[in-house]
């Protein structure tokens, strides 16, 4: 994937962000949500580049960011939750605590094209194209949609309750990495998360 400035992605986000008039504020300057759209290099208020201290800033008492997580597959990241305790999505900051990536699980947020967590393949494949599935030799699993490609966005699948991937690997193509791929997926895999990433 083509590696955009950090400058411009910042830039791009937060022009799309003002576009859409979600950056309110309540009387004490703190963020107002009344925006779910998962935008290209932004999730309401979190913008690619920013820093996870602005994005505090930002989200005021009503909001908290965690202390990143220690361990496991979201090693790094960073949870951002209401209050009460509710995870809306991850950040993952790099270098100066900039946010280079956000990762979307909670199924209010969705894509311009209504595709967010929860959301089928079926639909996913309706707005972006009907995708490719890659099963790993190491057992990691990636869907890569066509409609996506130099979006920034990346969906992450999910396979139906009681299967251990959203692909259908019977019949797949063997790479010589040791990969599997295949364009059949499971009916009832779905959507696990949505991805905004610059890198």
């Amino acid at each position: 994937m083509r590696r955009i400035p950090c400058a411009m992605g910042c830039l791009c986000g937060l022009v799309a962000l003002l576009a859409a008039g979600c950056a309110t504020r309540d009387r004490h300057g703190h963020h107002v949500w009344n925006d779910f759209e998962i935008h290209p290099h932004a999730v309401d208020p979190a913008v690619l580049g920013i820093s996870v201290a602005r994005l505090e800033r930002v989200l005021g008492p009503d909001f908290t960011v965690s202390a990143p997580v220690e361990s496991g597959e979201l090693a790094g990241w960073r949870e951002v939750s209401t209050r009460e305790g509710q995870l809306l999505y991850f950040v993952k900051p790099g270098k100066d605590d900039r946010i280079e990536r956000i990762l979307v699980i909670d199924p209010r947020f969705a894509t311009a094209e209504g595709i967010g967590a929860g959301a089928s393949i079926e639909a996913a494949a309706a707005a972006y194209g009907s995708p490719v599935f890659t099963r790993s030799k190491d057992g990691r699993e990636t869907a890569m949609f066509p409609g996506l490609t130099g979006r920034s966005l990346a969906i992450h699948a999910a396979p139906p309750p009681g299967r251990g991937w959203a692909g259908d690997y019977r019949g797949g193509d063997k790479l010589p990495d040791g990969s599997t791929v295949t364009t059949r997926w499971r009916p009832g895999s779905s959507v696990r998360s949505v991805e905004v990433s610059a890198l």
